[in-house]
């Protein structure tokens, strides 16, 4: 079977796969029919392609989901902290929440849509949040004074309302979910580029 056979395949297989990838692999294609390298006219070239291809594609739809799925658990988790367990979030929390709130459906939207715009709306909240998070994990852990802050006007944001292993708090799960949101975003190459 020859690579080319196997390409149309590959294209047949995975109707939706991204064109400019496949235009891209037949250029590569091209070049090998014309180069003296015998590796490129054997299937470890085809599949070399075709690997390439596929997880480029694959990296880009899998990161963002991580995103969104990451968002999902950390809104999930911060109701049942203030629903459920009766915990009463502080000011910085407050501001948390609402950089991550909206990443749910923005992410969701964004997946669904297949939008190559993704990072450029999501970046802004996931980064903002991330910044939030930071500084509420210097304030908490006592690196920032508490006095340079208005968190005194409801709960304070150094109480510590949970704290699993000794080390596991609700400040350091949420830079943790900002963290990893984040860096899935910057992680995933955009829609269209190669």
């Amino acid at each position: 079977m020859t690579v080319r056979t196997r390409l149309s395949e590959v294209e047949e297989a995975e109707p939706g796969h991204d064109q400019q990838r496949i235009l891209a692999a037949r250029q590569d294609l091209r070049l090998c029919h014309t180069s003296a390298s015998p590796a490129c006219k054997t299937s470890v070239g085809y599949l070399s392609i075709v690997s390439e291809m596929q997880t480029s594609s694959g990296a880009r739809l899998t990161l963002p989901a991580l995103a969104w799925l990451q968002a999902v658990i950390a809104t999930t988790g911060s109701l049942y902290f203030s629903e459920v367990m009766g915990l009463p979030p502080c000011t910085l929390c407050w501001y948390q929440r609402l950089m991550m709130y909206p990443l749910v459906f923005v992410l969701l939207v964004g997946l669904l849509t297949h939008d190559s715009r993704l990072r450029a709306y999501s970046l802004p909240f996931s980064v903002t949040g991330l910044l939030i998070a930071a500084y509420h994990n210097l304030l908490y852990y006592g690196v920032i004074p508490e006095g340079l802050t208005q968190c005194a006007a409801s709960v304070s944001c150094t109480a510590r309302q949970v704290e699993w292993l000794g080390l596991i708090t609700i400040p350091l799960l949420s830079l943790s979910a900002f963290t990893v949101i984040t860096l899935s975003l910057l992680l995933s190459k955009p829609r269209g580029t190669s």
